[in-house]
């Protein structure tokens, strides 16, 4: 077992002990750990975790924000006791990863699955977030606002 392999056991450990499942990532982290083995690497790199995280090609770039992100948790973690550690970028990370990983955003005439646009699902939030918000509206516990 390499010293990583044990760090992230240790690291699974913790948060597990703090009440996260971690179950997807726990596999997912071990993979890791064997990407940066293969790759001779003694502690986490921000290009090996970037090269990691948009693995495999095919799929949507959400699934590789997510794989980032756990690598992140793991890279802040080890950082405390090894100092080589490098933590990725967060949201900005983005900037770093394939094209095909870039953020699509709404441009106008765009639909939504629903057929209504995205702009009107934002009017809708904001509206209900300003009835919510209005004098004697149940608070989220279900008590009048004072």
């Amino acid at each position: 077992m390499t010293f990583l392999s044990k760090s992230l056991r240790d690291y699974l450990r913790v948060r597990r002990g703090l009440g996260f499942k971690l179950q997807y990532e726990g596999t997912a982290l071990a993979d890791f750990v064997k990407f940066l083995d293969l790759h001779g690497a003694a502690y986490i790199t921000t290009e090996l975790a970037l090269r990691w995280a948009v693995q495999p090609t095919h799929t949507d770039p959400s699934h590789w924000t997510r794989r980032l992100g756990m690598v992140r948790l793991f890279a802040q973690y080890r950082s405390v006791s090894d100092t080589r550690t490098e933590i990725p970028p967060g949201r900005s990370a983005t900037q770093q990863l394939p094209p095909e990983a870039a953020v699509h955003l709404h441009r106008p005439g765009d639909q939504r699955i629903d057929g209504r646009s995205p702009s009107a699902s934002i009017e809708a939030r904001a509206q209900t977030a300003r009835v919510r918000d209005a004098p004697g509206f149940p608070d989220r516990h279900g008590d009048a606002a004072w």
